[in-house]
C-alpha cells in the first residue's frame, strides 16, 4: 500500500505539474495575446491622433494659404488700377501739354452739350489762348455759336483742359475732371454720364 500510495502522490504530482505547466502556457499565450492586442489597439489610436493632428494642421495651413492668396490678389488687382490711373493721367496732362489739338477737341466736345451757343466764355490755360482763339472762330460758324464767344486765360486749368460758362452752367472739360471720371469708371463708381 505504501507503494501505492506513493504511485499515487507521484501521478498526483505529475497531474499537478502537468496541469501547473499547461495552465502557465495557456496563461503565457493569453497574456501575451492580449497584450499584443492591447498594443496594437494602443498604436492604432496613437496613429489615428497623430494622423488627425497633422491633418489638422494641413487643414490650417492650407485655409492660411488661400487667405494669403486672395490678400495677394486684392493687393495685386489694386496695384493695377493705381497703375492704370497713373498712366491715364501722365498720358492725359502729356498729351494736354504737348498738343494744342487736344484743348481744341475739348473745346469742340463742351461747345456740342451746350443748347445756347451765344454769350459763351471759354476759360483755357495761357499757353492755349492764341491757338483757341484761332480754333473758336473757325467752329463758332460750324457750331452755331455766335460771335459773342470770348476766350479767357485761366491759369488754374491744365493745358489741353477748358471750361465752357453760359450763365448759370458750366461745362467742366479739364483734364483733372476726365482723369477723375476715369478713375471713377476704373473703379465703378461712375456711370459714364458725365
Amino acid at each position: 500500500m505504501l507503494d501505492a500510495q506513493r504511485k499515487s502522490e507521484h501521478v498526483f504530482a505529475d497531474a499537478k505539474e502537468s496541469g501547473y505547466r499547461a495552465g502557465y502556457e495557456s496563461g503565457y499565450t493569453e497574456g501575451v495575446q492580449a497584450g499584443n492586442e492591447s498594443a496594437y489597439k494602443d498604436s492604432i489610436e496613437q496613429f489615428n491622433q497623430r494622423h488627425a493632428d497633422v491633418v489638422s494642421v494641413m487643414n490650417k495651413a492650407v485655409a492660411d494659404i488661400d487667405e494669403m492668396k486672395e490678400d495677394l490678389k486684392i493687393s495685386a488687382q489694386k496695384d493695377l488700377l493705381d497703375f492704370a490711373v497713373t498712366t491715364a493721367s501722365k498720358l492725359t496732362f502729356a498729351i494736354g501739354r504737348i498738343h494744342r489739338e487736344s484743348a481744341q477737341a475739348n473745346l469742340r466736345r463742351a461747345l456740342d452739350l451746350v443748347d445756347s451757343k451765344t454769350d459763351l466764355v471759354v476759360r483755357v490755360n495761357p499757353r492755349d489762348v492764341a491757338s483757341m482763339e484761332t480754333f473758336a472762330k473757325s467752329v463758332s460758324k460750324v457750331v452755331g455759336a455766335s460771335p459773342a464767344l470770348t476766350i479767357a486765360e485761366d491759369d488754374s486749368i491744365a493745358p489741353g483742359g477748358c471750361k465752357v460758362e453760359k450763365w448759370p452752367s458750366q461745362i467742366d472739360a479739364t483734364l483733372e475732371t476726365q482723369v477723375n471720371e476715369m478713375v471713377s469708371l476704373l473703379v465703378g463708381e461712375g456711370d459714364g454720364d458725365a
